[in-house]
């Protein structure tokens, strides 16, 4: 069984080593303590070093001061020559782990997933005004979260901004996960996200949302699932094969989307919106011609798959970890909606950005939601049929095994991490939202009966290491 003594593998920096030990001159590249950026060396003796921050990759060795699980130390975990060193270092200029974010549409109410209304937002942290009266345009978004009483929106500003040192974008997403009685499944499943650096990975920043003065509860704010140059840049050209963003869709939510065989495509039984190119920027034949080549390259890649020649097609590796992130989540729309994947002119399909996590890690009383079984597996298509074939099996329990030793143990932490540091904004949540104790769909009973935040968290928690455990269990027996 997995405990928090897992947590990170190494030695102690006070421990009794030699000054020329590998661990010490790791350290030595370290600060003695972390007041904002900084950049770390890539490399020792000739030798490659991975940095992480908190369990977050940081690329180029580059780290922009964080937002996220907030504490007095930070641990820096280096991933060199085989072995996996952590190191504890003193953090004395970090924002709190949640920002206020004030919505200002003068008074007019926001009733519409369609029509957007004029609005300004401020950002502070910490009583710092980070943000203050941006112009923006603020509208309701979701499915079937967008009926519950604490709504998501959407934001957009006419220029490219910059929110919480996120990247500089012209739209962003609030998250309410109003069923969702820890809010932070999504944190979780975005987390191992960029830990693993699945396709492209959406970063995201806890907020407490007041809007018009009134506070609405605490909100995970994310970037939009769009391309985009400063994020997911795909090349869009007239060219037949030029980049494509596709959703996964379900039938009874596929005709909403417009019109067959331009603005989505059905192979193999299977709904695939295309999200980009835009509609807007190409002739109606132009846009049949680029639906059918994305229709006819997933016949293909589907085909490719019985005489194992798929990695013609696709990007394995985002496959693999895509997928171990669904089944080890145990996520609902796993093979149903919000199932992304993307393609660059000329280039392989990779999976992501991941999206919706909301019912999952136990969250769920209309399918098995409990540790044991699969999901994923029977459940998506492409999964189901390269799951099937030895040499993707492999592949992707060998990747599950590493990540189960490496990373699932800096993740358990990262978990505790931040709910002891959202406690306090949580719990205010459910004091405007009063559905502890109560059943919100889809929750089980057994979360039903569980009337504290402390108590959720750990439900979700215990959730993910027995559901390591036994895909473990299985996969050593497959």
């Amino acid at each position: 069984m997995i405990t928090i003594l897992m947590v990170l593998i190494g030695f102690s920096l006070f421990g009794c080593q030699s000054e020329n030990s590998t661990e010490n001159q790791l350290k030595r590249l370290l600060p003695t303590e972390i007041k904002g950026d900084l950049m770390l060396d890539q490399e020792l003796k000739g030798s490659p070093i991975t940095w992480y921050y908190d369990g977050v990759l940081l690329e180029d060795g580059q780290l922009i001061q964080p937002y996220l699980d907030y504490s007095q130390t930070t641990t820096v975990t280096a991933l060199y020559d085989g072995q996996t060193y952590s190191y504890e270092i003193p953090t004395l200029s970090k924002y709190a782990v949640v920002s206020k974010l004030l919505i200002d549409t003068d008074g007019v109410q926001i009733t519409s997933k369609d029509d957007y209304v004029q609005g300004k937002i401020s950002l502070s942290n910490n009583n710092q005004t980070l943000n203050e009266n941006v112009v923006m345009r603020i509208k309701g978004r979701g499915n079937s979260t967008w009926d519950n009483p604490k709504k998501p929106f959407k934001i957009k500003f006419d220029e490219r901004v910059s929110l919480l040192g996120m990247k500089n974008a012209k739209e962003y997403v609030l998250l309410a996960e109003y069923t969702d009685k820890t809010l932070m499944r999504n944190y979780v499943a975005h987390k191992l996200a960029s830990m693993l650096e699945v396709g492209y990975t959406l970063d995201t920043r806890f907020v407490e949302v007041y809007l018009n003065g009134v506070y609405e509860g605490f909100y995970l704010l994310t970037e939009q699932v769009e391309t985009d140059k400063n994020k997911l840049s795909i090349e869009a050209a007239i060219d037949i094969d030029s980049g494509f963003l596709i959703e996964l869709e379900a039938d009874d939510r596929v005709g909403a989307e417009g019109v067959e065989d331009i603005h989505w495509i059905r192979a193999n039984n299977k709904n695939y919106v295309i999200k980009s190119p835009d509609t807007e920027d190409y002739t109606e034949n132009e846009l049949r011609d680029k639906a059918k080549s994305i229709k006819d390259y997933l016949l293909a890649f589907e085909a490719s798959i019985t005489n194992d020649t798929y990695e013609d097609y696709i990007d394995v590796e985002s496959f693999i970890d895509y997928f171990i992130v669904q089944e080890l989540t145990k996520n609902v729309d796993s093979g149903y909606s919000s199932v992304y994947s993307f393609k660059d002119a000329n280039g392989k399909l990779t999976m992501g950005p991941l999206w919706d996590f909301d019912i999952s890690l136990g969250n769920g009383d209309y399918f098995d939601s409990t540790p044991q079984g699969f999901h994923a597996y029977g459940y998506n298509q492409w999964f189901t049929m390269l799951f099937d074939q030895d040499s993707f099996k492999q592949a992707y329990i060998n990747r599950y095994n590493e990540i189960y030793e490496t990373y699932l143990p800096i993740l358990l932490e990262s978990i505790l991490k931040v709910r002891e540091n959202t406690l306090e904004a949580r719990e205010l949540n459910f004091t405007r939202w009063q559905i502890m104790g109560h059943y919100v769909w889809p929750n089980p009973p057994h979360m039903v009966e569980v009337t504290t935040v402390t108590g959720q968290d750990e439900l979700l928690y215990q959730f993910l290491v027995e559901r390591a455990e036994h895909l473990k269990t299985v996969y050593e027996t497959t």
